[in-house]
């Protein structure tokens, strides 16, 4: 391997602590109970809409579509006003209850899912270790064999009394992007990307 993307082996990483199981239960439980907050606070929504609508005597034109979806809560809270206040506040306790409990679980997921992902990755780093290998020796190849065409032409031109790039063309130029040598190409550029990458 020529020095210009040398590297040393990954290092092993950190053993990752999830199972599949793990990460499956706390996603689970993170959409249950984010189903469950968004359906209390859509209830909370409706009944104070509907409360709101039961206490005037004429709904505006611009609210009718609303009033539309909770016509049955409008007909209960002016039957019974105060079972409706009830009811909300009920329905914000068990809000406010739930809320820490949805925090927590919220972390517990992204805990778990970070775990599972540094998991997946274990299983794919060897395969993709080879594969990065692969492209190091390949673009070593490549610049090699642009060294040696340059080389090649510069014997050529010491040597011809007509040196025309007509007779010997230049054919390594193109691929100037591909030339280790040269610190900005980018072969030079993605180098020295894996050589931080892998220090």
């Amino acid at each position: 391997m020529g020095a210009a993307t040398k590297t040393k082996p990954a290092p092993p990483a950190a053993a990752a602590t999830s199972t599949p199981d793990g990460y499956q239960a706390a996603l689970a439980e993170w959409k249950s109970i984010d189903g469950r907050l968004r359906d209390l606070t859509r209830s909370i929504e409706r009944l104070e809409h509907a409360m709101w609508f039961a206490s005037v005597q004429e709904i505006p034109e611009r609210a009718k579509h609303i009033a539309a979806e909770v016509t049955g809560l409008i007909l209960s809270c002016r039957r019974s006003p105060l079972r409706a206040a009830a009811d909300l506040e009920s329905l914000r306790f068990d809000l406010s209850e739930l809320r820490p409990k949805h925090t927590a679980a919220r972390e517990r997921y992204l805990i778990a899912r970070s775990q599972e992902a540094v998991r997946v990755a274990e299983t794919f780093r060897a395969r993709h270790g080879d594969a990065v290998q692969a492209i190091i020796d390949a673009v070593e190849s490549l610049a090699e064999a642009l060294k040696a065409e340059r080389l090649v032409r510069a014997e050529y031109a010491a040597v011809s009394p007509e040196p025309t790039s007509c007779l010997l063309p230049n054919v390594s130029d193109d691929l100037a992007e591909a030339d280790l040598a040269k610190w900005d190409s980018a072969a030079a550029r993605w180098a020295r990307r894996i050589r931080s990458l892998r220090s």
